[in-house]
């Protein structure tokens, strides 16, 4: 097993990159016997584990939970995947998930924001993640796969459930990761059922929507079957969702904590992306990945 980062006790949000230096300055590579991993600690040889699936698999359903309800989310998931299983639904998917698409969404995640910030405009203090940073990505891609306004409740509902608590990032032992996997396996059930039978009310009559254009992709003749479409949905509510929460969250201390550089992109807008950017390196949403 290969591991990026550590995954040890929580840490303070400015605690982090100086742990990660002391890490690194230790040495690129180093054998966590507690965890039972190799920890890969510097870009050049992460870049060479992430380049390598031959040796490093990303193919970590060995590890999987066993129990049904989770087998079709593995199945579109092509992050827990190698060559050339990984390669044909990334293309796949990247013919209905274009840049184009994403711009055309600007619009739309400004109002959303607007809104909810809208509903605490007259409150003195309020929770930042609560009212922005985690309904917003929910929002956002429960409208981007076309669902209607009035289900995207679910959406969160599902979400709270799965992200509550972190309830698999802290089990102990397979004993009770398998718990924490029955507490959640009736919600995966619901999810399943309830994008297949979307995803096939959509075959019968597409829209103007993700969903649609995942169902009219195709590559030498090659479709994603319903299963895999639920699974990638699956990926995009679960990866999707919580890195944004995660990075929006991040890059608001961050600015909080460097006034003058918020001061210099409200004055300079167009340099926002590349601020953004900065961020993702310095308090990436994710620091850990993960390789057979």
């Amino acid at each position: 097993m290969i591991s990026t980062q550590p995954t040890g006790g929580r840490l303070l949000l400015e605690e982090l990159p100086d742990r990660w230096r002391g890490l690194r300055e230790a040495g690129p590579v180093r054998h966590d016997e507690a965890q039972g991993v190799w920890q890969v600690l510097d870009h050049e040889h992460v870049a060479a584990v992430l380049a390598d699936p031959a040796t490093y698999s990303s193919d970590l359903s060995a590890l999987s939970p066993t129990q049904p309800d989770f087998e079709t989310f593995t199945q579109g998931n092509f992050v827990g995947m190698d060559p050339p299983e990984h390669r044909k639904l990334r293309t796949l998917v990247s013919q209905a998930f274009t840049p184009r698409v994403v711009q055309g969404l600007e619009p739309r995640i400004e109002a959303v924001c607007a809104r909810l910030l809208d509903e605490v405009a007259d409150q003195d203090r309020f929770d930042l993640v609560d009212t922005l940073a985690y309904p917003l990505p929910i929002i956002v891609i429960a409208e981007l796969l076309g669902i209607p306004a009035e289900e995207h409740r679910l959406f969160q509902e599902w979400a709270s459930v799965l992200f509550g608590g972190d309830q698999l990032g802290e089990a102990p032992d397979m004993a009770d990761l398998e718990r924490a996997l029955e507490a959640i396996a009736p919600t995966v059930r619901e999810m399943n059922s309830y994008m297949l039978d979307y995803i096939r009310a959509r075959r019968a009559a597409p829209g103007d929507d993700l969903t649609s254009r995942l169902i009219a992709a195709e590559v030498d003749g090659v479709r994603l079957r319903d299963q895999e479409m639920v699974g990638f949905v699956a990926l995009l509510l679960v990866a999707g969702h919580i890195t944004t929460t995660a990075l929006l969250g991040n890059a608001v201390v961050t600015f909080d904590r460097h006034p003058e550089t918020a001061a210099a992109l409200r004055a300079d807008p167009p340099r926002i992306p590349t601020a953004v950017e900065e961020v993702l390196r310095w308090l990436p949403p994710s620091p850990n990945w993960a390789a057979g």
